[in-house]
């Protein structure tokens, strides 16, 4: 999964330079009342994978991804508003739409290209939290047997 997460951080950091802090979630939106991130902020949680045996003991993955957008917005949406006011309240829906951009279609080492399965936003009023997971199968050589590199012990013939 590192190596997933660290693909997902190279193609924001060099395509949607507007995020200004990229993490590992680790419920920093849970635990504090004002979270240690920057905003706007991509949070990044693999909160399932299903395995399946391949040969020689490696295992592929089918890997769920969900990548969580966080921002502080103050502008308003309502009609009230001034249409010269209202791109502001609008602007954290074109960084959403760069990151799938970006991510969807995302090839890396040892897995498919990431897929964009489903889009949720959260009820939470401040910060918005908008949730977009993805999937791609992961292989995972990790469990593979190692077999010893060596020579071969000479066998020894006997008649009888």
């Amino acid at each position: 999964m590192e190596s997933i997460f660290k693909e997902i951080k190279t193609a924001i950091l060099t395509n949607v330079p507007e995020i200004k802090w990229i993490d590992l979630d680790e419920g920093q939106l849970d635990s504090f009342e004002a979270p240690p991130i920057d905003y706007p902020c991509l949070l990044v949680e693999f909160p399932k994978a299903r395995y399946s045996n391949i040969a020689d003991g490696g295992q592929m993955a089918d890997v769920t991804v969900i990548v969580k957008l966080v921002f502080k917005i103050w502008e308003k949406f309502n009609a009230a508003v001034p249409i010269a006011n209202q791109p502001g309240a609008f602007a954290h829906f074109d960084i959403i739409r760069k990151v799938v951009r970006y991510l969807h279609g995302l090839d890396g080492d040892n897995r498919s290209e990431l897929m964009r399965v489903s889009y949720n936003k959260s009820a939470k009023p401040d910060p918005k939290v908008y949730e977009i997971a993805f999937e791609c199968e992961y292989y995972d050589g990790d469990t593979m047997t190692e077999y010893e590199s060596g020579e071969k012990p000479d066998l020894e013939i006997t008649e009888e």
